[in-house]
C-alpha cells in the first residue's frame, strides 16, 4: 500500500486529490510566471536607468567635444593667420604643418570617440525597443 498511495481510495477521493494537485500546479505556474514578469520589469527598469545614464554621458561628451573643437578651431585660425604673413620662414612653415597635423589628429580622435559612444547608445536604444 505504501507503494500505491491511491490504493483503496474511492473514485471521489481520487478525483479530489487530482483536482487539488492540478490547482497546486496551476498556482505554481502562475507564481513562476509572476516571478518572470517581475524579473523582466526589473530588467527593463535597469535598462531604462542605464539608458538614461548613457544618454547623459553622451550629451556631456558631445558638449565637451564641441568646446574642445572650438578651441582647436581658434588655434587653427591663429596658425592660418601666421602662415599667411608675407615673410614666412621654413621653420614657421614646419611649425605650422606639425601643429596643424596634431590638431587634425585630435579632431579625428574626438570624432572617433564620439562615434563609438553614439553607436553604443543606439545599440542600447534598439535593445530596449525589443
Amino acid at each position: 500500500d505504501a507503494l500505491h498511495p491511491t490504493h483503496g481510495m474511492s473514485f471521489g477521493d481520487l478525483r479530489e486529490r487530482m483536482i487539488a494537485a492540478s490547482l497546486n500546479k496551476k498556482e505554481e505556474e502562475e507564481e513562476e510566471e509572476e516571478e518572470v514578469n517581475a524579473s523582466y520589469d526589473e530588467e527593463q527598469d535597469i535598462l531604462q536607468l542605464s539608458l538614461t545614464e548613457e544618454e547623459e554621458n553622451l550629451l556631456n561628451l558631445h558638449m565637451s567635444m564641441i568646446q574642445e573643437n572650438a578651441e582647436l578651431l581658434t588655434e587653427e585660425g591663429q596658425l592660418l593667420q601666421e602662415i599667411q604673413q608675407d615673410h614666412v620662414s621654413d621653420e614657421q612653415a614646419d611649425i605650422y604643418a606639425s601643429r596643424l597635423s596634431a590638431i587634425l589628429d585630435r579632431k579625428t580622435q574626438l570624432i572617433t570617440q564620439f562615434q563609438k559612444k553614439m553607436r553604443a547608445y543606439q545599440t542600447q536604444l534598439m535593445q530596449q525597443e525589443l
